[in-house]
C-alpha cells in the first residue's frame, strides 16, 4: 500500500510504500527538514520527532507524559502499562519513569521523545536530525529497532548527514540545495558512491 505518492520540490516524484525505511541524506541546510514537512502534510497517523523539540512543552513525569500521549491516541488503560514499560526499557530510561521530563539530560530527553513516539505505534514515524548526540553504537541499535518496526508495517523517514546510517534503510533520498538528486534502493545508492 502506498502512503505517499506525489511530486515534491523540483517536481521529483516520490512514492513511499507502507513499511518502508527511508533515509534522507544531505549536508546541513540542504532542505531535508523542508522536505519532511512537505511529506508529513499529506500523511495521517504520523508522529514527528525533531531535534528542536522543547523540554519546556512537558510539565510532568515521563510516566504521566506517556499516559497523556496514549490517552490522546485513544489507547485503553489495559494496554498502557505494558506499552510504557516496553518502550522505556527499549530506550534505557525505565529507571527515570517518575522523573520530570524537564529535568532530563539532553540525551535522555531524546530517548524520551523516541519512547513517546513509539508508544503510540504510529503508522509513520518521521525523525528529523534526532541522532546527533547519540553514540554511534546507540544510534545503530535504535536504527535496528526501527527496522524491526518497519517489518511490522510502520513506515520510517529519517534525515541524516551520515551516510553509514543509511545502510539500515530500504531507500535513500539524496538532497543538496533544496533539490532531490536521486531516490533509490539503498544498495543502488552505495553502488553509485563507488
Amino acid at each position: 500500500m502506498t502512503i505517499f505518492d506525489s511530486k515534491v520540490l523540483n517536481n521529483f516524484k516520490i512514492s513511499i510504500e507502507k513499511g518502508s525505511f527511508i533515509s534522507i541524506i544531505g549536508p546541513i541546510g540542504c532542505g531535508k527538514t523542508f522536505l519532511l514537512d512537505e511529506i508529513s502534510k499529506n500523511i495521517d497517523n504520523k508522529f514527528i520527532l525533531s531535534c528542536v523539540n522543547d523540554k519546556k512543552k512537558f510539565n510532568s513525569s515521563i510516566k504521566e507524559e506517556l499516559y497523556n500521549t496514549l490517552y490522546s491516541y485513544g489507547v485503553t488503560n489495559k494496554e498502557t502499562k505494558s506499552r510504557i514499560k516496553r518502550v522505556l526499557k527499549q530506550f534505557n530510561i525505565y529507571d527515570y519513569i517518575y522523573t520530570d521530563v524537564k529535568t532530563l539530560s539532553d540525551i535522555d530527553f531524546k530517548r524520551f521523545l523516541l519512547a513517546n513516539a513509539l508508544v503510540t505505534n504510529p503508522d509513520v514515524l518521521i525523525i528529523d536530525n534526532l541522532f546527533a548526540e547519540f553514540s554511534r553504537s546507540e544510534t545503530e541499535e535504535i536504527l535496528k529497532y526501527l527496522k524491526k518496526q518497519c517489518a511490522k508495517g510502520m513506515t520510517v523517514l529519517f534525515s541524516t548527514y551520515k551516510l553509514d546510517y543509511c545502510l539500515f534503510s530500504d531507500y535513500v533520498l539524496v538532497m543538496n540545495n533544496y533539490n532531490i538528486l536521486f531516490f533509490d534502493k539503498t544498495m543502488e545508492v552505495f553502488k553509485m558512491k563507488k
